[in-house]
């Protein structure tokens, strides 16, 4: 065959492969795909609206339906645009999409990052404190009408905090730790870390996708290899503190030890060898 025919055979077959209309692969990032999935999963389930009644918001409706199972497929990710569009018919919509702690799971993040996540919730009242109001019951959805106080760095407090809130301090802390490339630091908060995940996962827009937010964090530790190869998360631990029926991670409402009455500390659902 010569470079004629070759080069006819490639143009044919490339108009064959355009005409079927195969998806485009997403080039968004894996944070960017489950956030999408995540914000329209929620808002079906709390507006209780359907996709042909969300397709009316845009126009044509018709290529708006596609465009929402895309978004439901993570196939593409939602425009910061449609996202808004959408918040100004539904109020409270968006909460979901900009939360801060999809930020946090990027694999890189930027010292300018951290200090505009911190400053959103910096207390104006205490120097180091995290203020955090909106707080969210993870078991039923529902926005608490509370202020809580907590310590910047207080990895203990943060978990006992639990919910959306306290994973996304102590995942700050974390890459906090990691850009100042301290590993006795980094160790601690990413034990945290996997510590927190079932109480942040439990949040029924979560719960759904919770081995995707493990993977998401397992890539980010990953980048710190002897972290990363020290310690491990447990699975099956961790499913079975996100599905369990009642998840408490206050000390002072722990079960308590029959001898001594010391609260008994939730398993940790990671491991790391003895060297």
């Amino acid at each position: 065959m010569n470079m004629i025919r070759i080069r006819e055979e490639v143009t044919r077959t490339k108009c064959l492969l355009d005409q079927q209309h195969y998806p485009k692969p997403s080039r968004s990032s894996p944070v960017d795909k489950i956030k999408g999935q995540i914000w329209i999963e929620n808002f079906f389930r709390v507006s209780g609206i359907n996709k042909k009644e969300l397709s009316k918001t845009f126009s044509p409706p018709r290529n708006s339906s596609k465009t929402i199972s895309n978004w439901l497929n993570g196939l593409n990710r939602p425009s910061d645009k449609s996202v808004d569009k959408i918040e100004t018919i539904y109020k409270g919509s968006s909460t979901i999409f900009y939360l801060p702690v999809f930020k946090l799971l990027e694999l890189e993040i930027t010292r300018e990052t951290l200090s505009h996540i911190y400053s959103s919730f910096e207390s104006k009242s205490f120097s180091n404190h995290w203020q955090f109001t909106d707080l969210y019951d993870d078991e039923y959805h529902e926005s608490l009408d509370e202020i809580v106080l907590i310590e910047k760095y207080h990895a203990d407090f943060l978990f006992q905090l639990g919910g959306i809130h306290g994973f996304t301090g102590i995942l700050w802390n974390l890459r906090n730790a990691e850009l100042g490339n301290n590993q006795d630091l980094y160790n601690h908060y990413v034990r945290y870390a996997y510590k927190s995940l079932p109480s942040f996962c439990r949040n029924k827009a979560f719960i759904s996708h919770w081995k995707e937010i493990l993977s998401l964090l397992r890539t980010i530790h990953r980048k710190n290899y002897y972290s990363y190869i020290r310690i491990k998360p447990i699975k099956t631990l961790l499913a079975e503190q996100i599905h369990s029926k009642h998840l408490v991670t206050v000390t002072s409402e722990r079960p308590t030890q029959i001898d001594d009455l010391r609260p008994l500390p939730l398993p940790s659902p990671y491991e790391e060898p003895l060297f």
